[in-house]
């Protein structure tokens, strides 16, 4: 009872797999570096985020047509990430990611300026409206530990099993709940680099750091 109950913290921290797509490298295809910068940072996003994104740009460590498929086993990473300690049923594991892709298509960002730099490349301002995903989640999983605990006879019948499946609906009822009426934190301004990545002679990108700071901001710690 008590790893699930910590599976929204959990949940929280796994939104940092979002480097592993957020991070990459393309080809620069216009005549203007600001234009290439601008567009790379927002594909990046919309793929990660709603799944679509400007197919002039190209990925190079994402294959063609397969973008979906990147994304989904993000999404399935997050998911295994939170399961390993909690024993979610496949059910549940299928809610989960459920509510994963929905909050990740829920998310606000918009790219706000690009200055060029001296190394060639641009600094990306990404704003950013945290989504308070997790609002409310902690005080309607401290209500339900307190109501398993205080009666005696499920305390005593209930399975772990059992006491899972109790907290996790409760979890997943308020995400979504969340979701669907969904609250935005004040937007961050978020400064990322564009530019030709490390040991390469032709490839530009963001870098990994570039790419946790991003995931960091999605999402709104309020409620955890």
């Amino acid at each position: 009872m008590k790893r699930l109950f910590k599976a929204t913290a959990v949940l929280f921290a796994a939104v940092l797999f979002l480097s592993m797509l957020l991070t990459g490298c393309g080809e620069q295809v216009s005549v203007s570096v600001k234009e290439d910068a601008e567009n790379y940072v927002k594909a990046v996003l919309d793929l990660i985020c709603t799944d679509e994104y400007d197919h002039s740009v190209t990925f190079a460590d994402v294959e063609s047509v397969k973008e979906r498929a990147s994304r989904d086993a993000m999404i399935s990473e997050i998911i295994n990430y939170v399961a390993e300690d909690n024993d979610l049923t496949e059910e549940q594991r299928a809610e989960l990611g459920g509510a994963i892709a929905r909050a990740f298509t829920t998310c606000r960002y918009s790219i706000k300026d690009v200055k060029e730099t001296d190394d060639g490349g641009c600094d990306v301002t990404v704003s950013i409206e945290p989504l308070k995903l997790f609002s409310g989640v902690s005080d309607v999983l401290n209500q339900k530990v307190e109501e398993l605990s205080t009666d005696t006879d499920n305390a005593i019948s209930m399975t772990e099993e059992e006491q899972t499946a109790a907290l996790a609906a409760v979890l997943f009822s308020q995400l979504n709940q969340n979701l669907d009426d969904p609250q935005y934190a004040p937007a961050e301004e978020v400064i990322v680099h564009y530019g030709l990545l490390q040991g390469t002679e032709d490839r530009y990108g963001i870098d990994a750091n570039a790419g946790k700071v991003l995931g960091e901001k999605l999402f709104s710690s309020e409620g955890l």
